[in-house]
């Protein structure tokens, strides 16, 4: 079997090929401009034929500059008294600082301290350095270094630096697929693919909101939803300001990435904080029962939301991640050791199934629109829609009292109201309510509609 094979019926991606395709594509210099970064979007396109939009390098976007394309020739220090080469990005992508500057000379190790950044806090990582590729006007240069390889220097030694780096004229590419539904409002999924040698820093949500899009794309939807593949920042701040679609269809989004980082999962709501998906995004979490944290925008974790949601755009925006929400996001969080060893196949799972959940919950939410009035009695035979006395009002499959609903519930049937209105106000499952209200439909009793 090849790493990807596509179910015939529902296109399912597994959490093998998930990690899978992380593996192989979790090192790669996964820079702002480069070939590596290229190679990833083309590499992703065998499993989705997504769209590759291009933004030449020196076009400026809300004064951010596209920078050039960059490609690292070589790059090590060299420790002059024992020859041995203390620190080479053919290691690891993030050994080099994302655009640096070409420097070849002999420092001391005051002199190249200066050039050096490590964290202290995560001794055997190394850490990430992303400056220079959002300001391409500054020239410089940095290794990445962990503290225990700092250990290794001599601080009264001589050593030879060498970076061989090339900035030439290229183009930032952004991956779009849209799946058209039967409405012209679309839901974002967003997800940014840059962060060189990082597993859950991007690329992880990437790979799986891919999962999501292969499971939509043969189902008929109400809503079009389009899938972004980003750089963080700067990707989705080009594509807003070149978009052929009418923004103002954008209607709701998701972003996610650090999926599988031992952590719980956060559900960060959009600026408003009360919009429709906020709403549907909380219910559907609580309704799942699983550990997570509800936190006000801006409270935890900020990537591309921030984009979508700014001045003029404000596009309601949900975050789906695992961190802490004081201090350091997850320990590994901007180093090498985000790499494959934290990936959890549980986490993933879990992961998805929020993203599929909050998806099915939108696509079947309605609103409801009796045709009856009165007190219509459920038990009739030409209804049939009574909760067995015997139980008291409680299903006894999901033991949920149903009898608040069943007595006042009904009121809201005004076209006014989403079942997922009522559901909230009711504290009642919405799948159950969901299923009551469609055979309900089935009676003749309501009538149900998206707008």
């Amino acid at each position: 079997m090849g790493i990807y094979s596509l179910n015939a019926d529902k296109r399912l991606m597994t959490i093998r090929q998930i990690k899978e395709i992380i593996g192989e594509l979790y090192l790669k210099d996964r820079t702002l401009v480069c070939d590596d970064y290229d190679y990833c979007l083309q590499y992703l396109k065998k499993f989705l034929d997504f769209n590759i939009y291009e933004y030449p390098s020196g076009e400026s976007y809300w004064n951010w500059v596209i920078p050039d394309k960059y490609t690292v020739r070589e790059a090590y220090i060299k420790d002059l008294e024992t020859g041995r080469i203390l620190i080479d990005v053919k290691d690891h992508p993030l050994h080099l600082a994302s655009y640096s500057a070409s420097f070849e000379g002999v420092l001391d190790y005051n002199e190249l301290e200066e050039h050096l950044y490590w964290n202290e806090n995560v001794p055997e990582g190394i850490p990430n350095y992303h400056k220079f590729q959002y300001r391409p006007w500054e020239k410089d240069w940095k290794f990445g270094v962990s503290s225990k390889q700092l250990e290794g220097f001599n601080k009264n030694g001589k050593y030879y630096v060498k970076i061989d780096t090339v900035f030439e004229k290229g183009a930032l590419k952004v991956g779009e697929y849209f799946k058209k539904g039967k409405s012209d409002e679309t839901i974002l999924l967003v997800a940014h693919l840059d962060h060189p040698g990082q597993v859950n820093d991007g690329l992880i949500g990437v790979i799986v909101e891919l999962a999501i899009m292969l499971e939509l794309i043969n189902k008929e939807t109400h809503y079009s939803y389009l899938f972004l593949i980003v750089q963080e920042f700067l990707g989705s701040i080009a594509y807003l300001n070149t978009c052929k679609k009418n923004i103002k269809d954008f209607k709701m989004g998701i972003f996610a990435e650090m999926l599988s980082t031992g952590m719980n999962l956060q559900l960060q709501k959009s600026f408003l904080g009360n919009t429709y998906i906020d709403k549907v995004a909380e219910m559907v979490f609580k309704e799942q029962s699983v550990n997570f944290e509800l936190l006000e925008y801006m409270k935890g974790v900020g990537n591309d939301e921030i984009v979508f949601e700014s001045p003029g755009i404000e596009i309601p925006f949900v975050s789906i991640v695992r961190a802490r929400t004081k201090g350091k996001m997850y320990d590994q969080y901007h180093t090498s050791l985000d790499n494959m060893d934290l990936l959890d196949d549980c986490q993933i799972e879990e992961s998805l199934i929020m993203l599929r959940k909050i998806i099915d919950a939108l696509e079947s939410d309605m609103y409801v629109k009796r045709n009856f009035d009165g007190f219509i009695c459920l038990s009739n035979p030409s209804v049939d829609l009574y909760f067995d006395r015997g139980v008291l009002g409680i299903d006894e499959k999901t033991k949920v009292n149903m009898h608040n609903f069943l007595f006042g519930g009904f009121r809201l049937f005004d076209g006014k109201h989403r079942i997922s209105d009522i559901a909230m106000k009711y504290d009642v499952p919405f799948g159950l309510l969901s299923d009551f209200i469609h055979k309900m439909k089935a009676k003749g009793l309501v009538d149900l509609s998206h707008a």
